[in-house]
């Protein structure tokens, strides 16, 4: 059962932003942005490798992804993957969504954390 429920959550993809429950005081949305992504590695025969892939916003907006396309991770460890506050392009800022329809395509593709058994 959760060998099964962790492959589906490994293979979809993760919102970059969803909305807050806490609205404030105005009547404009909030949004909550994912900024970390926690990995326990077991001490097993599992090789973990994270290769995070960011789309920040609608098309036409790039794909971001660190220097390191593949990051194998040691065993036996807690790590932590800090996702950027804002993302920037040669073109300008990519900007947060402003309204509830765009944020389906702001996301971490699927596939962020493979695990390989040795």
């Amino acid at each position: 059962l959760f060998r099964s429920q962790a492959i589906k959550a490994l293979n979809a993809y993760m919102p970059l932003y969803i909305l807050s429950p806490s609205q404030g005081r105005g009547l404009k949305p909030h949004y909550a942005q994912l900024m970390r992504i926690f990995v326990v590695v077991p001490d097993a025969p599992l090789q973990i490798i994270l290769t995070p892939q960011v789309q920040p916003g609608p098309p036409p907006c790039p794909v971001f992804f660190p220097e390191k396309p593949e990051i194998p991770l040691p065993p036996d460890g807690l790590w932590v993957l800090r996702l950027p506050y804002s993302y920037v392009t040669e073109a300008g800022p990519c900007y947060p969504p402003k309204e509830n329809q765009q944020l389906m395509s702001c996301k971490v593709l699927r596939g962020v954390v493979k695990a390989v058994t040795q």
